[in-house]
């Protein structure tokens, strides 16, 4: 099966791609025909830059020699027309209705010379660079390309569609959609039947499809996600669909990078849920921040747009409100970015509890100024008391030892110059002064005195009571 494409059958956005690579004058009109699209083409055939064409009604611009500037349709033609340096030419021109549902949205006019001034009769067809040229782009897009008939048979593809399928154009040529063979699911794993495709879906309706996901098993066993768009393609207006055109691009991977950050978020939202700690994100461009339901049910609320700044603001402790708009400002203003703060806050409760407050600048503008800023709130107030406690308990420690230090320093050590019969001491000036008011000076000891039993027999006579 020849596998050619034919320009005809691909849909307008694409040719809109390929206008300019085209050597021929590519023109797109809307049903009135007012010049949507002209391309390079155009402007060296007819000499109206793009800027003077878009906008204005093909026949007026491109009047024909015998009626100019006069209103008629859009034909294909083979005549003389008058450009914009005033002097006339014969050109040919196919012109291709576009529709979809059955009505016509538009045309698609493809234009070149026809030949030298004064040989009228012969129609000139698109010159065969125009159409290898055309061939090239097409064979070198990423997308895929896919054009299938009435009745849902493939009858051509591009390279592209190839590499995505992993299949070869002589596999897929005569295939439709139906065939079990494609293994097709839903993004929920469930079974695509074929005839909800969005090919099938076009043809039956006559409606263009965008972004259909599909799930599209290869031959070697791989799964490949891809985005579809389709679009009708009739003979005539009016008429139902005689083929369709479908684009798509494979978004494997960028689903297998959106699984794993919604992993990462998940877990990331467990961890936070289970510390009772919260995160937010907020642009500062438009005020727009998101708070997550730890941080929401910190403050109370329901909402997940809240400004956060102003509900750190009315929760925050008197002593700690001006650390907290000084880091503020000095992150809005760039000076800084990043935040690293603890404070108190006012919980639903009506209780104070520490928080670390932290944050980072994550985005800026052309400028440098801080457009985006992100971070977490965290619950340290266990943490925060408990280190006061050590901090108090050490501190009373210090004091104990400087005490005992004090103490220690005023005890009595070396040799002591004691009179052998009084019993006085003599002190670091020379004087000698009684033992009792030695140990007072030199100790925090204070002396008492009494009799020992042995000094009491002696002088009473007999021992004391209770010795």
């Amino acid at each position: 099966m020849n596998m050619g494409m034919n320009p005809a059958r691909i849909a307008p956005e694409l040719l809109k791609r390929l206008a300019d690579e085209i050597p021929a004058a590519v023109i797109a009109t809307d049903p009135d025909g007012v010049v949507e699209l002209w391309s390079r083409g155009a402007v060296e055939l007819f000499g109206y830059s793009a800027e003077e064409a878009v906008g204005r009604p093909l026949a007026a611009l491109l009047p024909t020699s015998e009626a100019p500037g006069e209103p008629r349709a859009l034909p294909s033609w083979d005549e003389w027309r008058r450009h914009k340096g005033g002097h006339v030419a014969r050109t040919s021109a196919r012109v291709t209705p576009l529709e979809a549902g059955g009505v016509v949205t538009g045309y698609l006019i493809l234009a070149s010379a026809a030949g030298a001034a004064g040989a009228a009769g012969a129609a000139h067809p698109l010159v065969r660079e125009d159409a290898s040229r055309f061939h090239g782009v097409f064979d070198s897009m990423s997308e895929g390309v896919v054009v299938q008939g009435s009745d849902g048979t493939i009858e051509a593809c591009n390279p592209a569609a190839e590499r995505i399928l992993g299949l070869t154009a002589a596999q897929m040529a005569g295939r439709t959609s139906v065939d079990p063979r494609w293994r097709a699911i839903h993004e929920d794993g469930s079974d695509f039947p074929g005839q909800d495709h969005p090919a099938m879906v076009t043809l039956r309706t006559g409606r263009p499809v965008e972004g259909a996901i599909m799930g599209v098993h290869t031959p070697d066993g791989l799964l490949r996600w891809i985005s579809v768009d389709t679009q009708p393609v009739a003979a005539e207006p009016g008429m139902p669909p005689s083929a369709v055109v479908a684009t798509f691009t494979d978004i494997t991977e960028q689903r297998r990078q959106a699984g794993e950050l919604r992993q990462t978020l998940g877990r990331l939202e467990r961890m936070m849920r289970a510390s009772n700690d919260g995160y937010w994100d907020n642009d500062l461009r438009t005020g727009e921040v998101f708070i997550s339901p730890a941080l929401r049910g910190i403050f109370g609320t329901e909402r997940s747009t809240d400004r956060i700044n102003g509900m750190l603001v009315d929760a925050a402790h008197p002593d700690d409100l001006p650390a907290l708009l000084e880091d503020m400002r000095r992150t809005r203003g760039g000076e800084k970015d990043r935040i690293d703060l603890e404070l108190r806050l006012r919980w639903t409760d009506g209780n104070w509890r520490w928080v670390n407050l932290r944050g980072a600048v994550v985005g800026h503008d052309a400028a440098g100024r801080p457009t985006h800023v992100a971070g977490v709130v965290i619950d340290v107030d266990e943490r925060h008391r408990l280190r006061h406690a050590l901090e108090t308990a050490l501190a009373e420690n210090v004091a104990l030892v400087a005490k005992l230090e004090k103490a220690l320093g005023k005890a009595l050590s070396g040799y002591l110059p004691v009179c052998a019969w009084c019993k006085a001491v003599r002190d670091e000036s020379g004087a000698w002064v009684p033992m009792d008011r030695y140990v007072e000076q030199h100790s925090d000891a204070l002396v008492t005195h009494g009799m020992c039993p042995t000094c009491y027999q002696r002088e009473v006579g007999e021992l004391p009571s209770g010795s």
